[in-house]
């Protein structure tokens, strides 16, 4: 299931062991206990696809922002997830 939301929101999600737990029921229809499983991240990264222009701006270093799905399990720490 993906939920999106409108910025800014609220999400009240806390670590409880190893997992990241909603604390409190939402308005984007979250309870209590549910665990957050993937979130979104932007990052820097090489331009994606095929073609002559992103070949191009890869070997000219041309980053932009990319959005992909960031696994919570596979967090290192809490700071990786907020």
């Amino acid at each position: 299931v993906e939920v999106r939301y409108n910025l800014p929101f609220g999400l009240d999600v806390s670590p409880k062991n190893g997992l990241a737990v909603c604390s409190k029921d939402g308005t984007g229809g979250e309870k209590v206990n549910d665990v957050l499983r993937f979130t979104s991240q932007w990052a820097l990264g090489l331009p994606r696809g095929d073609g002559l222009m992103t070949t191009a701006a890869s070997f000219a270093g041309g980053l932009a922002w990319q959005v992909s799905m960031f696994d919570v399990a596979k967090a290192n720490s809490w700071d990786q997830v907020v």
